[in-house]
């Protein structure tokens, strides 16, 4: 199945509610010229699911990306080119054999990072992570057996504002953080959480500095 809007530059989600933009069990959406979204208030979610399922979004990634959710699972894919920032939004990949790329990546700011059920999601270009000054929480996790979110580029982690961000690894699942020396953070809470057997969050290069001011929650055979 494949609904072609290839030929669609720009996309106006006004008003409230959710637009749903959803491939499924094999299916494409071609939105492979879209260059531009509009949206304020209503939710735009691409949806993914499902072995051969695809979102083009190619034209996309030449473009900043804010304030959408990106939910890939159980090999579907969304093709968007190689974007360098994808701010204040989610992205969830769940099943080792799903696809994004994530590698051009330098900005995500205020985003929400998911890696699940044997998902590996790299983010090799991204050399900072902040949570920003919005009040509302953040996440960072990876959850499922060898489920791993790379961030192992990220050296500065800068947890600004209030509520909280938590970095979780769930049920065998890994964060990797292993290359963060630094934490700026003020009122705004960083937990970190490791939870059931073979989860891993990796701080190592934070071992070498003073650390003050953070959660660290450790259950049930997770490691930190």
């Amino acid at each position: 199945a494949d609904l072609n809007l290839s030929h669609v530059t720009t996309l106006n989600a006004v008003g409230a509610a959710t637009l749903y933009i959803e491939a499924f069990n094999g299916g494409k959406v071609a939105l492979s010229s879209l260059t531009t979204i509009n949206h304020s208030g209503r939710a735009l979610n691409f949806q993914s699911y499902g072995t051969d399922s695809v979102i083009d979004l190619t034209a996309l990634g030449g473009t900043a990306i804010s304030g959408i959710t990106i939910d890939i699972q159980n090999g579907g894919a969304v093709t968007w080119g190689t974007p360098t920032s994808f701010t204040s939004s989610v992205l969830s990949v769940s099943g080792a054999t799903s696809l994004i790329d994530t590698s051009g990546l330098t900005d995500v700011t205020g985003s929400d990072l998911y890696a699940l059920n044997g998902a590996v999601v790299n983010y090799s270009a991204l050399a900072s992570y902040t949570a920003s000054n919005d009040g509302f929480n953040r996440v960072l996790q990876s959850n499922g057996a060898s489920a791993d979110l790379n961030l192992s580029h990220v050296t500065t982690l800068n947890a600004v504002g209030a509520a909280t961000l938590f970095i979780e690894a769930y049920n065998g699942g890994k964060v990797d953080l292993s290359g963060l020396p630094t934490i700026n953070h003020g009122a705004r809470v960083i937990a970190f959480q490791s939870y059931g057997t073979n989860s891993v969050v990796d701080l190592t290069a934070l071992g070498g500095a003073g650390i003050s001011g953070i959660n660290v929650d450790i259950q049930n055979g997770g490691a930190v």
